[in-house]
């Protein structure tokens, strides 16, 4: 785990001072300005958490006096394509609408992951490049 500690606020914004607590050595930290988000992380070094950004928003909502304890993280990292699309419209769905979802992405996962355990073989490959290429050609050509 790591704790972080705000030490001051100055003008150049917050100073953190951080501690991994598995060892009780100081970790790097320092503040960054994610431009794309419009969001400030504290980034830090090297630690037992295996933690290297923390929002400045997260640390705000959660810190107790101006102490918060970062638990290590023991997920990797996520899988990409296993969200559900539109979940954020779960909510206004009535028990009837959510069923009905909740079975279509089901279905739909299951037909992906079936056609992901069907590998081609190298004819039906061929077949398939030949085939986009035929198309890409009648497009240029005009068909």
């Amino acid at each position: 785990m790591v704790k972080i500690e705000l030490i001051e606020q100055n003008e150049d914004g917050p100073v953190f001072e951080v501690t991994d607590l598995k060892t009780n050595e100081p970790v790097t930290a320092k503040n960054w300005y994610e431009k794309s988000k419009d969001k400030w992380h504290i980034v830090l070094g090297p630690n037992s958490a295996n933690r290297k950004y923390i929002a400045h928003e997260l640390f705000n909502k959660e810190n107790e006096d101006g102490v918060m304890t970062v638990e290590d993280k023991t997920s990797g990292p996520r899988v990409i394509g296993t969200s559900q699309p539109d979940r954020k419209y779960v909510p206004f769905m009535t028990a009837e609408d959510k069923e009905e979802y909740d079975a279509i992405i089901e279905r739909a996962t299951a037909n992906r992951a079936s056609k992901k355990e069907q590998p081609l073989t190298e004819e039906e490959k061929l077949e398939a490049q030949i085939a986009k290429l035929e198309a890409k050609l009648a497009s240029k050509r005009g068909y």
